[in-house]
């Protein structure tokens, strides 16, 4: 179903990307186009069951979750693939996985993916927006990539309405997604999130990557990880108007004081490279070293962030959390209310920063801020239980069996 709305997303989406991302977008549509015109003529290579495809930038998060639990259920009615856009992610996870993997541009992968009955989404629909273009009947699911203090216009998922189906974290949650996402209360099913599920198994997790990083030597594990921002993502990756190398210089005496380790992992986005050799007590860990976030949260002890979702997947530790009072990104409208507030520690210099994460690490303070607890609440609500992943797959079965 075509509209000036889903036009303009599919050829905007990737407006800051390179041109090689047009390129392999626009090979994939032309092949969707005659796959479409043959398949009108032939139903021999219908599936005998019902396909549900994962798409997202990456297979982490939700959709990994999704994925994980999937294959542990031999009797699931369905088959599942996460597919990708991106050649050098697809040859990676092949070597990981023995199946369940699509690379879009390869004909016979593009095939399985033009049979969906479901797509479950992170990002939107982005390159596969085609799909419903050529096919109404498709189911389309929203499982987004975290829980934002994103103060969002409906209007901008206009490009979203035909979705079937939203799963979310709570019912405080839903309520959001109506208000300031724009989504039908039908539309909108609290299953928890599925990727918080594995925290039921924190410590062993925990454990598990304090010695794959090295972080075992230390007593206390610091997290800084910032969003993304867009104009002027430099200038506020380093807080308080600080130059790079006098903020890390006073994370790493703070963290020698304390036995500590501070992890710097910045946001999918950024491009920005640092050196902590001759930082003691940093470490950079960014994505592309260590892909599973919510595996590393496992292990941390205080996050430091301004206004990334990150935060939302850190609450369920149940550890405290600082906020720097960084101006809002650049996408926020600051017109409009948050949907949540920000719950946990806020400082606006160097040394309320490091008063909170002492007072926090040593019990001279407040262990966690009475906010990040209602946020809690706002976040998590009562599906924090370790079976978000059972009532997603409960709710796919509904759609793609019907």
């Amino acid at each position: 179903m075509l509209s000036i709305e889903n036009i303009w997303y599919f050829f905007t989406t990737g407006r800051k990307r390179k041109w090689s991302f047009y390129a392999s977008h626009i090979n994939v549509f032309s092949k969707m186009l005659v796959f479409r015109f043959f398949k009108m003529f032939s139903r021999s290579d219908k599936p005998e069951r019902p396909i549900v495809i994962l798409y997202g930038h990456k297979l982490d998060g939700n959709l990994k979750a999704l994925f994980n639990y999937a294959n542990e259920k031999n009797e699931r009615p369905y088959d599942l693939y996460y597919a990708t856009f991106d050649e050098e992610q697809y040859e990676e996870l092949k070597k990981k996985y023995q199946k369940g993997i699509l690379y879009t541009l390869k004909s016979s992968h593009l095939k399985i993916v033009m049979h969906a009955k479901c797509v479950i989404t992170t990002h939107g629909p982005a390159g596969l927006l085609p799909l419903h273009w050529l096919n109404s009947k498709v189911h389309f699911v929203d499982v987004w990539h975290g829980i934002p203090f994103a103060n969002y216009y409906p209007r901008e998922f206009k490009h979203m309405r035909f979705y079937t189906a939203c799963f979310v974290s709570s019912e405080k949650y839903k309520e959001i997604y109506q208000k300031f996402r724009g989504f039908r209360e039908d539309q909108i099913k609290v299953t928890g999130f599925a990727r918080h599920d594995i925290y039921q198994k924190k410590e062993s997790i925990s454990k598990d990557v304090q010695q794959k990083l090295k972080l075992d030597e230390y007593k206390h594990r610091i997290l800084y990880a910032t969003t993304s921002w867009t104009k002027e993502y430099r200038r506020n990756v380093i807080p308080f108007g600080l130059d790079a190398e006098t903020f890390f210089e006073g994370m790493n005496k703070l963290s020698r004081e304390l036995d500590s380790v501070t992890i710097l992992r910045m946001h999918l986005n950024t491009d920005l490279q640092f050196d902590m050799e001759k930082y003691s007590n940093l470490a950079w860990i960014p994505q592309n070293k260590f892909l599973e976030t919510n595996e590393l949260l496992t292990a941390v002890d205080l996050l430091i962030t301004d206004w990334s979702s990150i935060a939302s997947d850190f609450v369920p530790m149940e550890r405290p959390i600082v906020f720097l009072n960084n101006p809002m990104p650049d996408s926020y409208h600051e017109e409009r209310p948050l949907p949540m507030e920000r719950g946990g520690f806020h400082v606006t210099n160097i040394s309320e920063l490091e008063e909170a994460i002492t007072d926090s690490l040593t019990g001279k303070g407040p262990y966690i801020h009475e906010s990040q607890k209602k946020m809690r609440d706002v976040i998590l609500g009562d599906k924090f239980d370790g079976k978000a992943c059972e009532r997603c797959d409960e709710e796919i079965r509904r759609i793609v069996l019907n």
